[in-house]
């Protein structure tokens, strides 16, 4: 639509013409990533941290599926799987693992109080 979303970045172009580059499928994976864990979250799934791990961790591999299927139509499947994919799935994975214990950790606090 044109609007300055992305402003800083204009040689990439801004609004949805930045979103449908590169990163158009992380952005719209990102969207599904947060339906499938709210969805869990709704279910009382935030409160096990096995549970949410699990939610988690398939939200991710949704949101790197459509990252690399996108990108691979940019770029190609081995180098979108190289250089957009692998080199986030170790420090994803922590992060992953970080939220599920987190998460159920904070609920029990608040529990608490």
């Amino acid at each position: 639509m044109g609007f300055p979303v992305f402003q800083s970045t204009p040689e990439k172009g801004i609004g949805i013409a930045y979103m449908m580059g590169t990163t158009g499928g992380f952005l719209a994976g990102f969207v599904v990533m947060a339906a499938i864990v709210g969805w869990a979250a709704d279910r009382g799934w935030d409160r096990n941290p096995f549970k949410l791990f699990g939610a988690m961790l398939a939200a991710e591999i949704v949101m790197m599926a459509m990252g690399l299927a996108w990108l691979a139509g940019i770029i190609g499947a081995s180098a979108s799987w190289q250089f957009g994919v692998a080199p986030f799935i170790l420090p994803d994975l922590i992060k992953v693992a970080l939220a599920a214990a987190i998460v159920p950790a904070v609920w029990a606090l608040f529990a608490r109080r």
